[in-house]
């Protein structure tokens, strides 16, 4: 590979500085990398391809309405530990793990999403 020994220079704003960290880290990448991926139109390389990171899109949209089920059920009145929600999980092509559908309550969804965070 070709040394890299050119040095540029750009100046932004803090907001746009916070933000362009923000974008790099969410690739996986250090801020060289991804402003090189993005300035030169190259794909951003990421730990994932684009079926997983769609399945993992997708396993967060599952989590965020089971989430906003419980939410519910405890903004009726219901105890946060017997509140439940169903979510729907498919990621057999990610890791492996066939697809289900359990109930949640919020204790074991907290298990479940520390647990899944981990594995990615």
């Amino acid at each position: 590979a070709e040394k890299k020994s050119e040095v540029l220079k750009s100046y932004c704003t803090k907001k746009q500085a916070e933000r362009i960290e923000k974008n790099a880290e969410s690739w996986g990448m250090d801020i060289s990398n991804y402003l090189r991926a993005v300035a030169l139109q190259d794909d951003v390389v990421t730990k994932y391809s684009r079926e997983e990171l769609k399945k993992i899109k997708a396993m967060i949209g599952g989590i965020y309405g089971c989430v906003n089920q419980i939410a519910k059920g405890v903004n009726k009145g219901e105890p946060l530990e017997e509140t439940t929600a169903k979510l729907e999980v498919d990621l057999e092509d990610l890791d492996n793990t066939p697809a289900y559908s359990k109930e949640f309550n919020f204790a074991e969804l907290m298990i479940y999403l520390h647990k899944t965070v981990e594995r990615l």
